[in-house]
């Protein structure tokens, strides 16, 4: 079975990504009506949303870091993030906890920062 994608993107009608307020929770909303098995990310982006809509001062703890229990009737997406220069280092909690999403997967390749991983 091929896969299907859906792109869903918050922009003014100018087409415009950055400023303007979005709500994030009304953008996250209408994404879980398609009912994703995954949420495709871009570091970069996923660090300006934490910046953009969360306290960024909030420290990672050890317990940010404990993969989430499976859940068998949890059906929110997977968010997969492709970072392979440790954008996202100790902002992954954020996503993590995020109500939106049950876990996070990262993609990183060769050129991943060891301190990252």
């Amino acid at each position: 079975m091929r896969p299907r994608v859906i792109i869903h993107s918050s922009v003014s009608l100018d087409h415009a990504i950055i400023g303007y307020d979005i709500d994030i929770g009304l953008h996250y909303g209408i994404l879980g009506e398609y009912v994703p098995d995954a949420l495709l990310v871009g570091s970069t982006t996923a660090a300006f949303g934490v910046k953009m809509f969360m306290d960024s001062s909030q420290p990672e703890t050890v317990a940010g870091r404990i993969r989430p229990e499976l859940v068998p009737d949890d059906h929110r997406p997977i968010g997969v993030f492709v970072e392979s220069r440790g954008i996202l280092h100790e902002l992954l909690h954020f996503y993590r906890q995020m109500e939106h999403i049950r876990d996070v997967v990262v993609l990183v390749s060769e050129a991943t920062p060891e301190i990252y991983l």
